[in-house]
């Protein structure tokens, strides 16, 4: 909305016998006035341009006052002051009576009318700014969406309305996933600039009757800001191209188009929890408790989706409360493990290197795989100190191999964006690999694509003080998000890892072939080494073979294994105390 002047804006529709003196009058006042010829354009200007005030006149053919009360009925308009000019004293009840604020008299002297215009704009003035006071109570501040008490009064006329007319109502709660890292990475300040944009896409792709926000409003209907990262949506009339799964799906394809702040380009994917009424609760806040449940479930499956509230969902929820409970315990107890995935030479099938992946071995219900387990650390940030952990593990395996005459052997591991961007994640690396005599050349952190696109000063300062230790650094699952050279040609990475979904269609389907192909011969000119992951058959490894992908990690040659279960492939690939590596490591000491 323009930024209001001292000056009131007034919109006179021309053509009574009236308008002239209205004109004059506000202008005399000191007002900016526009004036259009017929209601019709009326209409048009009314919604283009932020006034102050409108002006109608007396003349029968202009529907003056049945446009009045068509003002009233409009959301958008309901409190847009209407000074209504006319000679004739029942036209001017009739007026008041269709919603008019107040009348002038068209037989006033000009003296007495542009008086009786500035006395018109004071009262507007002074009711402008309780309008004003009013709004910022209900407003959010940041985006200036309605604040959640407003919501809440909304969906329950929606839901009052829908109950009447045998309709459903639905809530859309929306997250969008992962957004601390962005103000990790790129400052609080970015970040709430972001959320501004996302208010705004939200308002641009939903239909003009699905928000009531800074624009036209819709009975019944609302979007808001919960605060943080969440948005809620409740829309009525439900049908067609406008059913809650329709509407979700817009708002995440939104949200995924890349957002361009100074000369950083944001990419963020958004996740949503879809409740309706009456099916699955009758009450407001019962839909609201619905929806947020939803949005667990969808969060829980990695994000980027929408998910309808089932009855199931109540006890999944439990079940991943009582999950968080025992990561905690399992964290105490010890409960978690490391096994190591070869890294294979493509030519020799000799092993390279390894990845430490972690395990969880509950002692009731066995073996936790990681993608149960890691999403739920993540969002309650058990990730910190679980990431902790796997690196003094792997850090004490390094040094135990070592001391069995065996490597060094480089370990590859796994960061979280939420680890990596922590201010106490390299005083961390430091003191760990200091403790166990740890070569730092002999250590690699796999990161996401999420960290590698964040290149705000956290994420460089981070990456700037690896690299200054000889740690490696790789990009782990290559080309499920949104990475492209722009962003790899800025990142000093040492190794680029494809994911598992482009090996696994080779060499059949000529769209991976492709797409592999490409991924390497552009990893090759940014002078990055090559890993395919997944590798299963001998006609995937010779098609990489082909390609001059250097290494492959899969089950063909490899599967996760204890550390004992090793040793002997490690001997013979890395060899003991007189090995390639053990000299270089000497080297490197002796200097």
């Amino acid at each position: 909305m323009p930024t209001r002047s001292t000056k009131p804006h007034v919109l006179v529709v021309e053509g009574s016998s009236s308008a002239a003196a209205a004109v004059a009058a506000v202008e005399s006042a000191g007002g900016v006035v526009a004036v259009a010829p017929t209601v019709a354009e009326a209409r048009e200007r009314l919604y283009e341009t932020d006034f102050d005030f409108l002006v109608l006149g007396d003349d029968p053919a202009l529907e003056a006052l049945s446009w009045c009360a068509e003002l009233r009925d409009d959301g958008a308009t309901r409190t847009l002051p209407v000074l209504y000019v006319s000679h004739d004293e029942a036209t001017l009840a009739a007026a008041l009576a269709a919603g008019a604020t107040d009348f002038a008299c068209g037989a006033m002297s000009p003296t007495l009318l542009e008086q009786r215009v500035r006395c018109f704009w004071r009262l507007c003035r002074q009711y402008r700014d309780l309008e004003a006071l009013h709004r910022s109570a209900h407003r959010d501040s940041l985006t200036g969406l309605p604040t959640r008490p407003h919501f809440a009064d909304r969906l329950e006329q929606a839901v009052l309305h829908a109950r009447r007319s045998d309709q459903r109502v639905a809530v859309l709660h929306v997250d969008i996933d992962r957004f601390g890292a962005i103000n990790e990475s790129l400052g609080r300040d970015v970040g709430d600039r972001l959320l501004q944009r996302i208010a705004d896409r939200l308002e641009g792709r939903l239909r003009g009757g699905d928000t009531i926000t800074r624009g036209r409003a819709a009975e019944g209907q609302a979007l808001s800001r919960l605060g943080g990262d969440e948005f809620v949506l409740a829309l009525a009339g439900l049908g067609g191209e406008f059913e809650p799964g329709t509407v979700a799906a817009r708002i995440m394809e939104a949200i995924a188009r890349p957002f361009h702040l100074d000369e950083t380009e944001i990419f963020v994917s958004a996740s949503v929890g879809i409740a309706v009424g009456p099916d699955d609760a009758a009450a407001p806040s019962d839909l609201i408790a619905c929806a947020q449940t939803a949005l667990a479930h969808a969060k829980s499956q990695g994000g980027n989706t929408y998910m309808f509230y089932s009855a199931q969902m109540n006890s999944d929820a439990a079940k991943r409360l009582d999950l968080v409970g025992r990561l905690h315990h399992a964290l105490a107890a010890e409960e978690f493990d490391l096994a190591y995935q070869p890294i294979f030479d493509t030519d020799a099938k000799r092993i390279r290197s390894v990845e430490a992946l972690l395990r969880w071995q509950h002692p009731e219900d066995g073996l936790v795989l990681p993608g149960k387990f890691i999403p739920v650390a993540e969002e309650t940030g058990l990730i910190l100190p679980l990431g902790a952990w796997v690196l003094e593990r792997a850090c004490r395996q390094w040094r135990s191999w070592l001391d069995a005459g065996i490597g060094p052997v480089k370990i590859s591991i796994n960061v979280s964006a939420r680890r990596f961007l922590d201010p106490g994640f390299i005083a961390h690396v430091d003191d760990t690999l200091a403790r166990y005599g740890v070569d730092p050349a002999f250590f690699q952190f796999e990161l996401t694509e999420g960290i590698v696109m964040a290149r705000g000063e956290a994420t460089r300062a981070t990456t700037k003080a690896l690299k200054s230790r000889g740690i490696g650094l790789s990009v782990d699952d290559f080309g499920t998000g949104y990475s492209s050279l722009n962003y790899l040609r800025d990142f000093p990475a040492d190794v680029l890892k494809i994911d598992r979904s482009f090996v696994r269609g080779l060499p059949e389907d000529q769209e991976n072939c492709s797409l592999v192909g490409a991924i390497v011969a552009m990893a090759h000119k940014l002078r990055l080494s090559v890993v395919a992951e997944g590798v299963e058959t001998e006609e995937q490894l010779r098609f990489l073979r082909a390609l001059d992908c250097e290494q492959v990690q899969g089950y063909l040659l490899g599967r996760p294994a204890a550390p004992e279960a090793l040793e002997a492939q490690l001997r013979d690939a890395l060899g003991g105390p007189t090995g390639r590596n053990v000299v270089a490591f000497r080297q490197r000491a002796a200097s």
